[in-house]
């Protein structure tokens, strides 16, 4: 009779421990980021639905000239998104670099430049 008592408080634990990891992978998370320099305004709205998700990232960058903006959304495999990561430096005259460090440490690299009108955003591949 013990020892099934035993069993039972042992599958209630086990039991107990799995439903706590389950309800932990499910928090979600969010992230806004705002840079601006002399040229361009860059706006930065992450979600993730579960830890096991990757971001959603939305990202516009606006030409603070011309006013004109290039949005686009992409999916960035990263445990946090806070001010350290991503990171955000300028490369030269009107451009600059924007990097996200993903869980697996490779980096996802946007180019954003302007002209005297547009916005031209590439990723490093």
């Amino acid at each position: 009779m013990k020892k099934i008592s035993n069993t039972l408080v042992l599958i209630n634990l086990l039991t107990f421990f799995l439903l706590s990891a389950m309800l932990g992978a499910c928090g979600s998370k969010k992230f806004q980021r705002e840079i601006e320099t002399p040229e361009i305004k860059i706006n930065l709205v992450g979600n993730k639905a579960t830890s096991m998700d990757p971001y959603l990232v939305g990202l516009v960058v606006t030409n603070k000239k011309s006013n004109k903006n290039v949005s686009l959304n992409l999916e960035v495999y990263a445990n946090e998104l806070d001010e350290k990561n991503p990171t955000f430096i300028k490369k030269g005259d009107q451009k600059y670099s924007i990097t996200f460090e993903q869980t697996d440490h490779t980096n996802r690299e946007l180019i954003l430049s302007t002209t005297n009108d547009e916005v031209i955003v590439e990723e490093v591949l």
